[in-house]
């Protein structure tokens, strides 16, 4: 009966992480776990829709070849956190593809537990966020516009008709 039981129980376990394999690779989100010196040790479907490289180039290296010049601090900040057991939530920060573009992404980045209760990795989950930010930028770019074109209407439109007011008002 036992060993019925402990079948049981590994099934269920079998089950569950099939689960979560297809919740991981069916995600939009890129999902990559790596150890806590940076190397990429797994990289879902959408990792390489998002960054251009596939599983296989991945694999191995150094996530910092996602770093692009300018924030080669943000990996070592990030794998420090991690290493004491924190999280980074909602990073808004850029990346750099396999094609050299820069795109926006929002990270979150948690410690990977090892059973024994130490933590052996990195979980980071990204998703791309370039879309948004280049709505929200032509947003401020449209309402400055919008700015500017009421200021001159105003200054233009009825300066020129407070000024025609006022002379009239003279002349009476």
């Amino acid at each position: 009966m036992g060993v019925s039981r402990d079948q049981s129980n590994h099934n269920q376990i079998e089950g569950r992480l099939r689960e979560l394999a297809a919740i991981v690779e069916n995600s939009d989100d890129a999902i990559i776990s790596s150890t806590l010196d940076g190397i990429i040790v797994s990289w879902n479907g959408a990792a390489q829709r998002i960054y251009g490289y596939a599983a296989q180039e991945a694999i191995g290296h150094s996530a910092s070849m996602l770093i692009p010049p300018g924030r080669e601090n943000e990996m070592p900040e990030i794998l420090g956190r991690v290493r004491r057991g924190g999280w980074t939530k909602n990073l808004e920060t850029t990346r750099r593809r396999k094609d050299g573009t820069l795109i926006n992404v929002l990270l979150t980045v948690s410690p990977i537990s090892h059973l024994m209760g130490q933590d052996t990795g990195a979980l980071v989950i990204a998703r791309d966020i370039t879309l948004r930010k280049r709505l929200e930028e032509k947003l401020l770019e449209i309402g400055a516009d919008e700015r500017r074109r009421l200021g001159h209407d105003l200054h233009d439109g009825l300066g020129q008709f407070l000024l025609g007011i006022a002379l009239k008002a003279k002349m009476l």
